[in-house]
């Protein structure tokens, strides 16, 4: 089975080639267009996989993007209405990213590849994290930690891996989330959320934890998960 993963609209736009549960090629977007962080359909990128793999798009079985756009619509919209008038700003920026582009992605998807739009498929955000942690890994029978900042609703979810499947066995919902929480503290020390938090990773080496009682008190290990 020959399955063609892509990200795009969300920094590093990227493009994954999997046949019969292998990886055979994997590359994204900003080493052909030469824009850090490049968040734009990943044609190229989609090109290259297919190109290493010596197949053209129609001999596809699935493309498969890596969220649920709906789903993650109605996450960001629930978000935005319920911390409204203070999310005014960001409510048109979303909903103009949103209706303009993201929720039309099937259409997209096609029209660039030149695929049937009944190959289309999406998968869960964080099943594509698991996904892109175990295939590659070289494990038969693995546990997969998949924690980011938020997904379509997860925020945290953890994986058995066995025989190139996916199974899940739990996961945390938004708004609890340590990936935000890590956003969050990289946001108040003058970074930038989303994009700087590896900079607060690498000062964390020269710095002493004065302050992990404190931070300790806002993130707790309760049974149900943290």
């Amino acid at each position: 089975m020959k399955v063609l993963g892509l990200s795009a609209f969300h920094r590093n736009a990227a493009a994954a080639l999997v046949v019969d549960g292998v990886v055979v090629a994997a590359i994204e977007e900003e080493r052909f267009t030469r824009k850090l962080g490049e968040s734009r359909f990943p044609i190229r990128a989609a090109q290259f996989c297919l190109a290493e793999a010596g197949i053209s798009a129609v001999e596809l079985d699935e493309v498969v993007f890596y969220q649920k756009p709906l789903r993650r619509f109605e996450r960001t919209l629930a978000s935005l209405i319920g911390s409204f008038p203070s999310s005014a700003r960001c409510f048109s920026k979303q909903m103009f990213a949103w209706l303009g582009e993201r929720l039309w992605i099937k259409g997209r998807i096609s029209g660039e590849l030149g695929v049937d739009p009944n190959r289309v498929r999406f998968c869960a955000h964080h099943h594509a994290h698991a996904a892109a942690a175990f295939l590659p890994s070289g494990f038969d029978d693995a546990a997969v930690l998949v924690v980011d900042g938020v997904g379509e609703w997860a925020t945290t979810s953890l994986w058995r891996g066995r025989d190139g499947e996916l199974e899940p066995l739990g996961e945390q919902l938004f708004p609890d989330s340590l990936g935000l929480f890590q956003s969050a503290l990289t946001q108040y020390l003058g970074f930038e959320p989303e994009k700087d938090e590896y900079k607060l990773e690498a000062l964390a080496a020269y710095g002493t934890p004065r302050f992990a009682d404190r931070l300790l008190e806002v993130v707790r290990l309760e049974p149900h998960g943290v």
